[in-house]
């Protein structure tokens, strides 16, 4: 799947006038070295993604097994996208914050600290001010909480403090310096207001992705949330709320489609993680048959994408 990746990176360097473009004003560079920049940063953060979702699976048993299934499956995922090697995706630079969310959400099961919750709304802020959209996660986040039983008065406080702390330096740095904030208050209420603009849903980039993102994700995330979860009660609260976050990125894509391209590769951890614990756990003969049909369709779109 770093083939495949590789390979759309060096035969879509004819694709690069738009990268060239946006990062000609910053840097001096020809569209092959923009290739190789936007691919490093790309190839990077996903093996960083890959990592601690095994450290993650390790760390809390969330399969019951040792396995490096659900990072294979998120580099395969990635690996399938030809977009993602040629085009800036914003999505790809926040997906190890995104893992590291999960990772600090897990750690408070039955235990109501207010140290990880001022981590979360800390990193889900500096999220939003990369990217404004990554706002509406407090709201999983917040019913993630109660999800691991470890939502009081002080998690909350502690949560919105870890929110303003990052909005408070950044504007503080912007008014010692005089600058103009890049941000006002429509930017982080736009994705709950649904966009006027009609946008045709066959002219967004990656749509095909998008809609065998959707049927498999539904499927695996009802499987391991009603199905297959008789398990310990953590793993059960954590497929759960897989489920909800899940629904919450689909909204926001529905709500703003332009945002899609960017939450493909957050729905893509989710995606993976959803797919390890049902190949894993699912006690279906149809298995391998369902698991191939997911590969094909994902091949033939990447071909027909490439």
């Amino acid at each position: 799947m770093l083939l495949l990746s590789l390979g759309s990176a060096i035969f879509g360097r004819g694709r690069q006038t738009e990268l060239s473009d946006t990062l000609g004003g910053i840097f001096t560079c020809t569209a092959w070295e923009t290739a190789a920049i936007v691919y490093l940063a790309y190839l990077l953060a996903t093996i960083l993604s890959c990592w601690l979702l095994l450290r993650l699976n390790n760390a809390y048993s969330l399969i019951q097994q040792r396995t490096a299934l659900p990072s294979t499956l998120l580099i395969f995922f990635n690996g399938c996208v030809p977009s993602f090697a040629n085009t800036l995706n914003i999505g790809i630079w926040l997906s190890p914050l995104f893992v590291g969310l999960l990772y600090l959400l897990y750690s408070t099961y039955q235990s109501p600290g207010r140290e990880t919750p001022y981590g979360i709304g800390l990193l889900i802020m500096i999220g939003a001010l990369i990217w404004p959209p990554f706002i509406a996660l407090l709201l999983p986040f917040l019913a993630g909480l109660i999800y691991m039983r470890a939502i009081t008065w002080r998690t909350i406080t502690a949560m919105l403090l870890g929110v303003l702390t990052p909005v408070w330096l950044f504007f503080c740095i912007c008014f010692l310096f005089d600058l103009d904030p890049p941000y006002s208050i429509a930017d982080f209420t736009a994705i709950f207001v649904p966009d006027e603009v009609v946008v045709s849903p066959w002219s967004i980039k990656n749509i095909g992705f998008f809609i065998a993102l959707v049927v498999v994700g539904i499927s695996c995330c009802i499987s391991i949330s009603y199905v297959i979860s008789w398990y310990k009660i953590q793993t059960w609260y954590s497929n759960r709320f897989l489920a909800l976050l899940f629904a919450v990125l689909l909204i926001i894509c529905f709500l703003n489609p332009l945002s899609m391209t960017s939450c493909l590769p957050l729905l893509h951890i989710l995606l993976a993680q959803a797919i390890g614990y049902y190949l894993t756990h699912a006690q279906n003969r149809f298995l391998l048959w369902q698991a191939g049909i997911v590969i094909a369709v994902y091949l033939f779109l990447y071909v027909w994408n490439f």
